[in-house]
């Protein structure tokens, strides 16, 4: 594979010793996860001639090292005429492959005129352009980003220069996928890539079907582990994964120093088929996804029937998930979406273990929790944003203790969906401050008061992100300047792999050595994400066999009993 959005994520190339060594850490990486070239972005420096020596390290580390791949020119377009200058130097003369233009760093979308100068350079030059971009919601854009490239930018500027190669950078950024498939489906000159942060069942499929697979180009920007899988895992043949691999290939130009060998690149296309083959087949061991869901999303089609969650367990080799009412996040009666949801799963408890979603600010919600009990529920689950109260607040207090008296674990979650593409009329009270799709700060200091003051409830965390180490230190007793801590949370903690952050070794490392494989539970919150973005999560995971198999599914079965 050859990942064509790679940052370089060293502070100083400024010695052939430090260069070595981020080679080797990025070799390392790259080898983990199968990808065999990167096309790497050089921050800019804070004025232009910073950003030349930038641009020069760069240039002798693919001199010294030229299997790491490519480079783009990383650069500001309001330093004028030098930073046309240093665009056309950094590819004549180094061989740098285009220019990358990132409109949250300098402050001004893709189709402002002052990057008019480079990218009319880029197309006399006849290399690619690739942007940051994404689909935001109006309201979300206006208050976070107001200067970013939304892709009806890219649009404009792919019209202005319809001989330019343009690449709209990673689907999974967050935004409105679907209405960037939707305005990209006619330029032919305008290339998706596929990476980002939001690896979503049903991105790369709509996108190869829209634009087609040539027109793909796979990246990361970073996100090692769930973009591999993102590609590794999407419905797609073998044969147009490999095609979506090596895409950015093509849009090399032949100045550029290292570029493949027609031969050298086929070959590689056939070894990448005959890697996407294996993940064909369903994975053998254990597994149990811990938060997945049946029902309606009210924004998109999902696989929310249980025949077609079933359908996708049994194609992923999922034998077991405990799932809960996805309606019950948007109807007012949630307790009537609970009943829903055992009729829904009738006949096929024996892999569908329900969970019953309460919303503790119903004032019968205690009888609807042993209704559900009666039903056969298992576990609870909490979805506080979505039922308009806070962690800290009566409502989850009761709840958490009314859980622990029957003995129900309690799987608690923030947001299903990206807040950077809700629907404006859709937002979770209380995520104003959040990003993505995790708990911020201070809802992690609610969770963790929560989990001390309800001492004997065993709970699944979702979306923790960093904060599982930090959760786990400030609830277990300890010995802290000759005290021992002893209000403490004694019951079961589990966190799911999917909401932390992991995209790299050295975070799988964090994970295994700060939160450990007897507090991990598998999940990729079906049917919301591609299964295989974060059982990697799991794969990569620096611990033995017997470990993993108790975060596929050990730890939760135990848990439930």
């Amino acid at each position: 594979m050859i990942d064509c959005h790679q940052h370089i994520r060293a502070e100083d190339l400024s010695t052939a010793a430090k260069r070595q060594e981020y080679a080797d850490w990025t070799r390392r990486e790259m080898e983990r996860v199968g990808i065999e070239r990167f096309a790497l972005m050089p921050y800019p420096g804070d004025d232009l001639e910073e950003t030349v020596e930038q641009n020069e390290r760069t240039a002798r580390l693919l001199e010294e090292h030229s299997d790491l791949g490519y480079a783009w020119v990383y650069i500001d377009p309001e330093w004028g005429e030098g930073a046309v200058e240093e665009f056309r130097r950094a590819v004549e003369a180094d061989g740098f492959v285009g220019f990358k233009h990132h409109s949250n760093r300098f402050h001004h979308p893709l189709s402002d005129p002052v990057v008019d100068p480079l990218l009319e350079a880029a197309d006399e030059m006849d290399v690619p352009v690739i942007s940051h971009v994404t689909q935001r919601t109006r309201e979300h854009r206006e208050e976070i980003a107001p200067y970013e490239t939304q892709t009806e930018h890219v649009r404009e500027v792919a019209e202005r220069y319809p001989d330019l190669d343009l690449i709209s950078g990673h689907i999974g950024a967050g935004g409105d996928w679907e209405r960037r498939v939707r305005n990209l489906t006619d330029l032919e000159n305008v290339y998706l890539d596929i990476s980002g942060s939001d690896c979503e069942q049903g991105q790369v499929e709509t996108a190869a079907e829209s634009l087609g697979v040539d027109r793909l180009v796979f990246g990361t920007d970073g996100w090692l582990f769930p973009d591999t899988g993102n590609l590794m895992g999407c419905d797609l043949t073998p044969e147009e994964k490999a095609e979506i691999a090596y895409n950015f290939e093509s849009l090399v130009p032949e100045s550029t120093p290292n570029k493949l060998e027609p031969n050298d690149l086929e070959e590689r296309k056939v070894a990448a088929i005959e890697r996407f083959e294996r993940f064909e087949s369903p994975r053998e061991e254990t597994i149990v996804d811990a938060n997945a869901f049946v029902g309606n999303w009210p924004y998109r089609d999902v696989e929310g029937s249980p025949e077609e969650l079933l359908a996708r367990m049994d194609a992923e080799g999922i034998d077991k998930a405990l799932v809960s009412s996805l309606d019950a996040a948007h109807v007012r009666n949630v307790p009537k979406a609970n009943l829903q949801l055992f009729d829904r799963i009738d006949g096929h408890e024996d892999r569908l273990i329900p969970v019953a979603t309460v919303d503790p600010t119903y004032s019968k919600w205690r009888e609807n929790v042993d209704e559900c009990i009666d039903r056969g529920a298992k576990a609870v689950k909490m979805l506080p944003l979505y039922h308009g109260y806070a962690l800290d607040e009566d409502p989850a207090r009761e709840l958490m203790t009314a859980a622990g008296e029957r003995d129900l674990p309690v799987v608690v979650c923030s947001v299903l969906e990206d807040l950077r593409k809700q629907h404006p009329t859709h937002k979770p009270v209380g995520s104003e401050e959040m990003f993505r799709d995790r708990w911020n700060d201070d809802q992690i200091d609610a969770l963790i008061d929560l989990l001390t003051e309800c001492p004997e409830t065993d709970v699944i965390l979702d979306n923790c992100w960093a904060s599982a180490p930090r959760i786990l230190e400030e609830t277990r007793s300890r010995i802290d300047h000759h005290w021992l801590r002893n209000e403490s949370h004694d019951a079961e903690i589990l966190f799911n792999i999917d909401g932390l952050f992991i995209y790299y070794d050295v975070q799988a490392e964090a994970v295994a050595r700060d939160v450990g494989a007897d507090h991990l539970a598998f999940s990729a919150q079906l049917p919301f994400s591609v299964v295989q973005s974060y059982y990697n999560y799991v794969e990569y995971l620096p611990v033995d066999e017997e470990a993993k198999d108790r975060v596929r599914a050990g730890n939760v079965l135990e848990l439930l009993g």
